[in-house]
């Protein structure tokens, strides 16, 4: 295995477990330390590395984090959710969230999803009184990844609890709705 793909698989995999192994570290400071890992091996030259950032997309981003905080601070997005995220009951919030998700991301992008729509759910949550150390997942990952709806092949697995008993890693307490009957 090449060093590139080692020091990008370490990144993953410390970013995936960083409250564990790393404590206190941010996802910023994992992802800068493999970037300098690459680039002080020689694996990539620093102009090589410049050259690969796209002004375009780093303009996008910023754009959408400004509209987003603005969204938020102005308290359009919460009166926006309240309008369109009337629920009597947390599982029919998520699914109203879930289908919200869902079609916006046929018109937007999934980067403008998530830095819209993660402030949205945290207020969601909060308004709902989940924990907030479980929120509901990122939106980013509801969409799909194409800017068409388009059918599933398979459908879905049933979510999976555990053995009564047995407790779930805090990333994966996140309330799921009891089966009938």
């Amino acid at each position: 295995m090449n060093l590139p793909v080692f020091v990008l698989l370490a990144v993953f995999l410390l970013i995936a477990f960083r409250q564990v192994v790393l404590p206190g570290m941010g996802i910023w400071q994992i992802m800068l330390a493999g970037a300098l890992a690459v680039l002080l091996t020689g694996q990539i030259s620093p102009r090589r590395a410049l050259e690969a950032i796209d002004p375009d997309v780093m303009l996008f981003l910023f754009g959408m984090f400004v509209v987003g905080a603005a969204l938020e601070e102005s308290g359009y997005l919460s009166h926006l959710s309240s309008k369109l995220l009337r629920a009597r009951s947390v599982d029919s919030l998520v699914l109203r969230l879930l289908f919200l998700m869902g079609f916006s991301s046929a018109l937007l992008m999934n980067d403008t999803l998530a830095i819209i729509g993660t402030p949205l759910v945290l207020l969601l949550a909060r308004r709902h009184g989940l924990p907030p150390q479980a929120p509901p997942p990122n939106p980013g990952l509801w969409g799909h990844h194409g800017k068409r709806p388009q059918p599933h092949r398979e459908p879905p697995e049933p979510p999976h609890r555990p053995p009564p008993g047995q407790a779930l890693p805090p990333l994966l307490q996140v309330p799921l709705p009891s089966p009938p009957g």
